[in-house]
């Protein structure tokens, strides 16, 4: 197994050992004599998978030893896998004693992970020291992650009380990041209730997150609570954003109530987001079903802002009967939007059942350009059908001359799989 080492290259502090007989000093014998044999591996990472696996196997008794041990490493790489390793695991056997020595550690992106493993182990033991602990550590980034990380966990158990030790930080970026977090996961536990609180958050990105989280878990729920929620938002943006969401989620358990409500909003660049959002769902469930309600009940607009959605999922996992359809549509705008639609997914699948239906496209750009497409993903997957194909087919002239020399020359490439 090949072992990446994902620390950032970084100035650490490591303290010194004295050595004797070329060994570190008090380190345990066991631990000293299997790091002689991993050193002496001749591959670079075979020595830092099984630095590794040594490091998360280690005994409390083995913990000390280990770290001073790492001082006497020649490479830079091969001490912080032990460290990072060794760190880990004294986060799994004793989360506090690991807290404060890694807290005592200067700022690296090594004391973060590290000191973001021992906040996790201790929270689920003991939120509350946990939660003191990390408000006692110097200002850094370090802290702020582990308030952020003990803040999450205690949200999941106790939302109350974690919000009461967040109010009770200090002003500023590292308390507004532990609200967030709380709320994030308040969220799908009760959005109901979340909502008192998000909704005391100024206008923004993150107020606006947290409503489409809102709105997708209520609807999940209890979809007419939720439209009467969404109506209610004095703000007219924020109302058709939660709007929206609240539909997209009430299709994934009822797509004909949904798709209903949604025709009815009012018109505009919200309803087409609706409309579009049912459809897509409603075709994850039944495509067939979708696609008749979408040629049948969506007006212009919202068929152009739906297809594409649609399409792209039903083209992937169904090219014939996807195709079938499109085909069977008649002529006219609707039609070449939908072969438009299928081309962007399906050339990749079924690059001649595309090719066939970019031919009867009504503008010459836009049949040029789809069929350029199509060729060359069916020039990746089997040169040799499609210059048989391109004799006798209804090319266009000039994509004949183009595409037919590179097809005599040798196809460039003939995967049989997919992108």
């Amino acid at each position: 197994m090949r072992f990446t080492l994902t620390l950032l290259i970084l100035t650490l502090w490591f303290r010194a050992v004295p050595m004797a007989d070329g060994k570190p000093v008090g380190t345990n014998d066991s631990v000293a004599t299997k790091l002689e044999v991993i050193l002496a591996e001749p591959k670079p990472q075979e020595r830092l998978t099984k630095l590794n696996e040594l490091g998360a196997h280690l005994s409390a008794a083995e913990i000390h030893p280990a770290l001073a041990a790492t001082a006497g490493f020649k490479q830079w790489r091969e001490r912080a896998v032990l460290q990072q390793a060794a760190f880990r695991r004294w986060a799994e056997l004793s989360p506090v004693d690991a807290f404060d020595y890694i807290a005592s550690l200067p700022d690296s992106s090594l004391k973060i992970e590290s000191l973001h493993a021992a906040a996790i182990n201790w929270a689920n033991q003991n939120v509350d020291k946990a939660a003191a602990a990390t408000t006692r550590l110097s200002p850094g980034p370090a802290r702020m992650d582990a308030i952020i990380t003990v803040a999450a966990i205690w949200a999941r158990t106790n939302v109350t009380n974690a919000l009461a030790w967040v109010d009770s930080l200090p002003e500023g970026f590292v308390r507004q990041s532990a609200e967030n977090g709380i709320l994030y996961i308040w969220v799908h536990n009760d959005p109901t209730a979340c909502w008192t609180r998000a909704q005391k958050l100024p206008p923004g990105r993150n107020r606006n997150a947290l409503i489409i989280n809102i709105a997708t878990e209520w609807a999940a729920l209890d979809p007419s609570g939720a439209i009467k929620w969404a109506n209610a938002l004095p703000d007219v943006a924020e109302r058709e954003l939660a709007l929206q969401d609240v539909v997209e989620s009430w299709a994934d358990k009822d797509p004909v109530a949904a798709g209903d409500f949604a025709l009815k909003l009012p018109p505009g660049s919200g309803r087409g987001f609706a409309v579009a959002a049912v459809v897509a769902v409603w075709g994850a469930q039944n495509p067939q079903q979708a696609a008749a309600w979408l040629w049948e009940k969506l007006d212009s607009a919202g068929q152009q802002q739906a297809l594409p959605r649609f399409l792209m999922f039903w083209a992937a996992v169904d090219p014939q009967a996807s195709g079938q359809w499109v085909d069977s549509l008649p002529a006219g705008v609707f039609r070449d939007a939908a072969i438009s639609s299928y081309i962007d997914t399906a050339s990749y699948w079924t690059p001649e059942r595309a090719a066939k239906l970019a031919l009867t496209l009504t503008n010459e750009s836009v049949r040029h350009e789809k069929l350029a497409t199509c060729l060359q993903h069916w020039r990746e997957l089997d040169a040799m059908s499609l210059q048989q194909w391109l004799k006798t087919a209804p090319v266009p002239a000039d994509l004949k001359d183009q595409w037919q020399p590179q097809l005599s020359a040798g196809p460039k490439t003939d995967l049989k799989s997919h992108p």
